[in-house]
């Protein structure tokens, strides 16, 4: 798969594909790695974070997009 490097920005998307069972990641638009999924997921309450640290940084994150 691609080697993520500190301080550079990627761009991650996942897609979930339940009814053939495969789960596919993507890195800067382009495939990088494919799992079968092979059981369920299990739901929880966690949030979902982007973004997080406990260390100031410049910049800003001006948009972010979940899809289900």
């Amino acid at each position: 798969g691609v080697r993520l490097y500190p301080n550079i920005w990627y761009h991650l998307a996942v897609s979930f594909d339940f009814s053939n069972k495969k789960c596919v990641i993507y890195v800067n638009g382009k495939e990088d790695r494919t799992f079968a999924i092979t059981k369920p997921t299990k739901k929880n309450s966690l949030p979902v974070t982007f973004g997080s640290s406990s260390v100031p940084h410049p910049g800003s994150r001006q948009s972010h997009a979940l899809y289900w």
